[in-house]
């Protein structure tokens, strides 16, 4: 099985945790970037639902995520400088903006859907309510964060981000956060 879309090289996958019938994939490396949202149907056949407006998404993108129920896509781009959240029912105009900075380059909701981790190329890391309303930051503190590096625990008590250090003195670094409920 294969969709009808070409890319220019392998896309970014996510799907949401509790909605098994959606499926998003973004296009890396490309100015503008370009966001592709597909129905799973039986036998995991993909049917193209909708694509993003030509520069709603930004330029070189750098990671993509679903809240858990599918409703909502989150983007991370080399520009704007900010995260930026889209209603999976039309990818033309942003729904929130979290901002992170010059290069954003992760961005993760948590598993229960009330809180999103965004970061950009920068020691900053931010935890984010839905609506865009900041709860905490966190310096990371020697390096960058690495392309997608955001994953939350099962109870979202910690967020784990992965760093790195572009002089190559270190090759990476894995930060455990404790994160306060939202």
């Amino acid at each position: 099985m294969a969709t009808t879309q070409d890319f220019y090289g392998a896309p970014l996958l996510t799907a949401a945790s509790q909605n098994r019938s959606v499926l998003l994939a973004g296009q890396m490396s490309l100015s503008p970037a370009s966001v592709y949202a597909y129905a799973i149907g039986t036998g995991g056949t993909l049917t193209l639902l909708r694509a993003n407006d030509w520069t709603a998404i930004g330029s070189n993108l750098q990671d993509i995520a679903l809240d858990p129920t599918g409703t909502t896509l989150y983007t991370a781009a080399g520009a704007p400088y900010e995260v930026q959240a889209f209603p999976f029912a039309d990818i033309t105009t942003p729904s929130a903006i979290f901002p992170t900075g010059a290069y954003p380059a992760a961005v993760e909701p948590s598993r229960d859907g009330t809180r999103i981790a965004a970061a950009a190329d920068t020691s900053y890391l931010f935890v984010y309510r839905p609506d865009g309303t900041e709860l905490t930051r966190f310096v990371l503190g020697g390096g960058e964060l690495s392309r997608g590096g955001l994953a939350w625990s099962p109870n979202g008590a910690r967020l784990y981000a992965l760093s790195y250090d572009w002089t190559g003195r270190n090759q990476a670094t894995l930060h455990v956060l404790p994160v306060p409920a939202g």
